[in-house]
Formats: C-alpha cells, structure tokens, sequence
C-alpha cells in the first residue's frame, strides 16, 4: 500500500568517508527530470494509500534548493489527492545549517537521518570532507541546532562502526542534551566491507552501543527484521524505486553493477523497466545460518546484490 520513492538530485558528494562504496558523479538533476518526477507521483500515488519519499545522494544538501522545491512540490500532490507524504533526508550532516533546516522543515521534511561515526577522531578519521578536513564539531553544531529550533522533527543519528570506533559511542550520546534524546533513533550497525568477514566481536560491541543508548535515553533503531523472515531490503518490493538525477531508476545505489538500473522515467512521467526489474523479485532466500543468527538485525543475510 505505500510508495517508496528515494531521490537522488546528485551523486556528488562532498565528503570522502574511508569506507564509502559510491561511484561519484558530479551531474546534478536538471528541471527536465524534476517535472518528470512530478507527473509521475502525479500519476502514480492516487495508486497507493501513502508515499515514503527518501533523499538521498551522494549529499543531497548540495541541492537544497532543489530538494525543498520538489518536497513542496510533493507534498502539495500528496493534498490534492488525500494521501500523507512523509519525507525522509538523508545527510551527512555538514551543510545542515540551521537557515537550510529551516527551509526543509518548511518544505515538508521532517525526518532526518544524520550519519556520525561517535566523538572526535573516531568521526574524523573516517568521515573527512573531500580535502582531507574534519567535520565532527561542525556535524554536532547542526545536529544540536536541528533537534533545538525543530521540536517536531524527528531524527536518526546513524553511526557506522568498526571494533576500534565502538568507544566513541558513549561520548557522542552523552553530548546531546537529555531532553532530544527521546527524538533521536540511534542506529549503530557494522561497517560493512566487501569481502571482509566481521568478527562476532563487533557485532557484540555494536549491540552493546545499542543497549547504552537505550539506557541514555535514546529510541531504537528498529529496522523491522525479525528472526525468520527470508526478505528484509526494501529495494525487494515492487513499489520501491531510486531515481537518479538523469531520471534513471535504480533498485539501489548505482554501485559498478548494471543489474542495479532497472529502467528510466520518460519525459511525459511514464516510467519504463528493463528485464533486469524482474530478477530482483527471485533472489535467492536467506540461508539457515542467517535464519538462526542472533545478529540478523545488523546485516540482514548480506547485500542481496551478491545474493
């Protein structure tokens, strides 16, 4: 019953993470494909109970403008037909100025998924901007402004994490004062890298980070994957959908693998698919070893790509 649209104004990016995957791409989403998305909502929402908007990137601030025209834009589709929009942006956080919030919560977004590996070096090591700076107090500052000029915006505070970056957690959760901390989901996951096993070690530390912020204060990431469900990423359904900023349609993030790109929007709104869209609808099921982890919830049974 919900549509679930992640929108990618540009692949660029203006940090340089150590473990980041990303192909970048410097091409912005033109007018063209921005009037090609709106005729598509147009055309498919009164379709859906809901829609589920995702922004998404490389950095998706570096379009701001943009993004807060074709939230409003949206939204105002979403009233016409009586259905709710909800936004979802995702963001490193680093030009998340307190006059750019203001301009997003204004354009309908009212969640925010900020990723910040914990306190000081453990962000700053690993989550650098293109030339090599760091960016923890500037992230923090925004974070901090966001939670206190925005009482009714939500937040996820991801932090991605390897066994020497586990100790920067509780830093990072004691920084943010007790009264947002009912507002902010912590979601603490494993770095994943291709082709590295991770040891159970920093599955134990990352649910040990988990519990702390329960203990502090914080809401759960609760990403929904309980112990014997076979299907868990949300590029498997139907009605999910990345698009571009050249109005392609990708199941998830363009990553060197052309089984990802699934189709195109055309200029009337009309979205094509190429066989492709259908092998995503017959991966493989989970193996029992997944089925039976007691840490299923951190990585799902792996990148269903490999699958």
């Amino acid at each position: 019953p919900i549509l679930e649209l992640t929108l990618s104004p540009t692949y660029a990016c203006n940090f340089r993470c150590t473990y980041c995957y990303v192909d970048f791409d410097e091409r912005r989403m033109s007018e063209d494909v921005a009037r090609w998305i709106r005729q598509f909502f147009e055309r498919e929402l009164p379709h859906f109970k809901q829609a589920n908007i995702t922004w998404f990137g490389g950095e998706p601030l570096l379009q701001w403008r943009q993004v807060a025209k074709l939230a409003s834009d949206l939204s105002a589709i979403g009233r016409s037909v009586g259905r709710p929009v909800l936004h979802f942006l995702i963001t490193n956080g680093y030009l998340l100025t307190p006059e750019i919030a203001r301009t997003l919560v204004e354009s309908g977004i009212s969640y925010f998924h900020v990723t910040i590996d914990g306190a000081d070096q453990s962000q700053d090591t690993r989550r650098v901007l293109r030339g090599g700076h760091p960016t923890y107090e500037r992230v923090r500052a925004n974070l901090l402004d966001l939670l206190g000029d925005h009482p009714d915006v939500g937040v996820t505070l991801r932090m991605n994490l390897e066994l020497d970056s586990t100790g920067a957690v509780r830093p990072l959760l004691e920084s943010i004062p007790l009264e947002y901390r009912h507002r902010v989901q912590v979601h603490a996951t494993p770095i994943i890298r291709e082709g590295v096993e991770r040891p159970a070690e920093l599955h134990r530390k990352v649910a040990e980070a988990i519990t702390l912020a329960q203990q502090l204060g914080y809401a759960y990431y609760d990403n929904a994957i309980p112990i014997g469900r076979t299907r868990n990423c949300s590029a498997e359904a139907s009605t999910n959908y990345q698009i571009g900023p050249d109005g392609q349609l990708h199941k998830c993030s363009p990553s060197f693998k052309p089984e990802v790109t699934v189709g195109r929007l055309g200029p009337s709104g009309a979205a094509s698919k190429t066989p492709a869209a259908l092998s995503w609808k017959s991966v493989p099921q989970l193996a029992d070893k997944c089925l039976n982890c007691r840490f299923l919830c951190f990585c799902g049974g792996g990148c269903r790509l490999n699958r």
